[in-house]
């Protein structure tokens, strides 16, 4: 293994610690708030939490260049991760669903237990996934895929890779999430209007946040749907494969945590308290 390739596993290593690390941070803070103080929507950000963990680690897995490797096994791995995608953005598009009912709905919401919404969010996402692997199985060949094709060796003898085929419902579910994302802030951006101490203009890490991540799934689908073997199909190169993964891993998976965590000044008083636990522990273990 070439330096390179080592410190590029190495970077990737360390922003995937970062995240993790922001994942921790949040899912300890919601998971100490008091009983009376969670809330549907904390409940709701833990099992976003869940379900990206695994699809980040099926990811990394991916672009790590692990092939050559058998073609049952490789197609095993494509299908997991493109489940483990379908079923975190459901997840997306009902957070979103539940905090635009939240506040317009409020009683309506509140009638029903919070473990049975997210009871129910998982059974609808579970079958959203079992419905749109039973498509892809039966319409679309995932043995054309840049993933396959660099796990099993093939790349190099691919000229053209079948990628927007092989995952158009992985884009219809991110269409949907973007559609209703940007209706539902807008939604709630017309009703802060009413307020007449709200200024549009003033700003928020809540509101950059918001904007960043739209921003991101935005300009990620343009390019996929204006070339979407640009950024694999054309990479015969696994280290270029490997970056493109680490600066996606970092936008994707790093900004909007760190955003969300400074956002909120208790996840901060949170986040001190654990470092200083974590030093004084290790202050009385060293003694």
């Amino acid at each position: 293994m070439d330096a390179t390739k080592l410190g590029l596993y190495g970077l990737l290593f360390a922003i995937r610690s970062i995240s993790f690390l922001m994942f921790y941070i949040i899912w300890s803070y919601l998971r100490k708030k008091a009983l009376a103080m969670q809330t549907l929507r904390d409940e709701m950000i833990k099992e976003l939490i869940i379900s990206l963990i695994p699809l980040t680690l099926s990811t990394d897995l991916l672009n790590i260049d692990i092939g050559p490797i058998s073609k049952e096994f490789a197609l095993f791995l494509t299908y997991t991760r493109v489940a483990l995608a379908q079923y975190f953005f459901m997840q997306v598009l009902i957070v979103t669903l539940i905090r635009y009912l939240i506040i317009f709905h409020g009683p309506v919401i509140d009638s029903i237990e919070d473990q049975k919404v997210v009871n129910f969010s998982r059974m609808i996402s579970t079958i959203w996934v079992f419905v749109t692997c039973l498509y892809s199985g039966l319409f679309q060949d995932f043995t054309k895929t840049h993933d396959f094709l660099a796990m099993t060796g093939q790349r190099q003898s691919s000229e053209k890779i079948d990628t927007l085929n092989s995952l158009i419902t992985l884009q219809f579910v991110l269409v949907l999430n973007i559609i209703v994302i940007i209706f539902v802030y807008v939604r709630i951006e017309i009703y802060k209007q009413k307020d007449p101490l709200y200024t549009f203009a003033s700003y928020n890490l809540r509101t950059i946040r918001t904007v960043v991540g739209i921003t991101i799934i935005c300009v990620l689908l343009l390019i996929l749907r204006a070339n979407g073997a640009l950024f694999h199909a054309n990479f015969r190169n696994s280290i270029e494969r490997l970056l493109f993964h680490i600066i996606l891993a970092f936008l994707c998976v790093n900004i909007v945590p760190v955003l969300m965590i400074l956002n909120n000044k208790k996840i901060v008083i949170h986040a001190k308290n654990k470092f200083i636990c974590y030093n004084l522990n290790n202050a009385v273990g060293s003694i």
